[in-house]
């Protein structure tokens, strides 16, 4: 078993920039004498880029150097989070993520969403807001699939190109039906009902491109230079 470190605790809420896209190849073929060009796909993309960490100081730049030795280079997986850029995010504070959804001051203050006119139940009651937290899969998921239904408020509202991670693998958006989206690359494992679903913050297991893909410069004992390190999927840990 590789080893493993996972860095969404630490050094992974420093990220400050990502390019991790899905690289495949396609096979193609000489246009024939009518001149058309046939190109064939077979499903072999993998997720590829790389990952920018900031100047850092002090207990984080010790961490920061650390990671190459205790991946023991390419053989170690490590657990990265990334951030979705267009969908609701909740961060931790229930109040400005409904804030950001556009729920009226007034139903926040008093915890629930009144009727149009302002009235609420008769029992005082109002309809509840909208739920904040990643949730959980409601049917099992296997190896293959491409269609997912989610039926938590964010995971409704995840737009074209956002993306959500089970078992930390990591998924795209290509549409999305109120919950019921159809996302790349197939899934990569089974995963039972009941697994978690991260939509907020999706997580992702990769390696190093290469051995020489963790180099820290440090300048005069104090800081580290910017680092920009080159990472791929990992299947396996």
């Amino acid at each position: 078993m590789a080893t493993f470190l996972d860095l969404t605790a630490s050094l992974g809420q420093k990220i400050r920039h990502e390019n991790l896209r899905l690289i495949g190849q396609t096979t193609d073929y000489n246009p024939g004498i009518d001149g058309r060009e046939q190109v064939l796909y077979t499903e072999n993309r993998v997720w590829r880029g790389s990952i920018v960490f900031p100047t850092m100081v002090g207990r984080d730049l010790a961490l920061l150097r650390s990671v190459p030795t205790r991946l023991r280079g390419r053989a170690g997986v490590m657990r990265l989070p990334l951030m979705n850029i267009a969908s609701p995010r909740f961060e931790g504070d229930k109040v400005a993520f409904w804030q950001s959804v556009g729920v009226p001051q007034a139903d926040i203050d008093q915890g629930a969403a009144a009727f149009a006119d302002g009235a609420n139940f008769a029992d005082g009651s109002g309809f509840a807001l909208p739920d904040a937290d990643d949730e959980f899969l409601t049917d099992p998921q296997a190896i293959g699939d491409t269609t997912i239904k989610l039926t938590g408020y964010i995971g409704r509202n995840l737009q074209v190109g956002d993306r959500f991670s089970i078992l930390a693998r990591l998924y795209e958006v290509e549409e999305n039906q109120d919950g019921q989206i159809t996302f790349s690359p197939p899934a990569r494992k089974d995963a039972p009902a009941g697994t978690l679903v991260r939509v907020s913050e999706p997580h992702i297991d990769v390696r190093l491109a290469g051995n020489e893909d963790w180099e820290v410069v440090i300048n005069l004992g104090h800081h580290s230079e910017a680092l920009t390190v080159n990472v791929v999927e990992a299947f396996d840990r």
